[in-house]
C-alpha cells in the first residue's frame, strides 16, 4: 500500500510564469506560486524478513495566475515547449530571494482556476525548504 502524504509547503511572493515559444520567452501570467513537497511511502511486506519502506519525494507548484496580456488558445499551449517560473521567496532573515524553476511539467492547467506543475529537480526547494 502506498501512503502520499504533504510534508512541506512553501509560499512564495510575486511571480511569472513563462512559455518558451519558438526559441522566445514570452510571459503568460503574474501569479502567488505555492510549492508543494510530497512523500510517498511504499511497505514493501516479505516472507523471508519483516519487510522494509521505500520512499519517495515529488515536488510541484500551484498557483491561480492573473493573465497577462496574452490570450490562452489551444494553439498557444501547442506551441510552448516549456514553462518557467521566477518567484521571490522571502527568507527567514527578511530578504527577498529571486528563484527560478526551469522546464516545469504541467499536470494541470484549468483556465479558469489552479494551475498545477510537478518540478523536475526540486534540488533548489530541498535548500529553501531545508529537507
Amino acid at each position: 500500500m502506498t501512503q502520499k502524504r504533504l510534508i512541506k509547503r512553501i509560499p512564495f511572493e510575486s511571480g511569472n510564469l513563462y512559455g518558451i515559444v519558438d526559441g522566445k520567452r514570452l510571459l503568460l501570467a503574474k501569479c502567488k506560486p505555492e510549492a508543494e513537497v510530497y512523500e510517498s511511502v511504499t511497505e514493501i511486506h516479505s516472507i523471508a524478513s519483516q519487510g522494509y519502506s521505500v520512499k519517495k519525494r515529488m515536488a510541484g507548484l500551484v498557483f491561480c495566475p492573473t493573465p497577462v496580456a496574452v490570450e490562452f488558445t489551444e494553439e498557444l499551449f501547442r506551441k510552448i515547449s516549456c514553462f518557467d517560473l521566477s518567484a521571490d521567496y522571502l527568507r527567514e532573515d527578511g530578504i527577498l530571494e529571486n528563484v527560478c524553476f526551469n522546464n516545469l511539467i504541467p499536470h494541470e492547467i484549468d483556465l479558469d482556476g489552479d494551475w498545477k506543475f510537478e518540478i523536475p529537480d526540486y534540488s533548489l526547494l530541498k535548500r529553501l525548504a531545508g529537507i
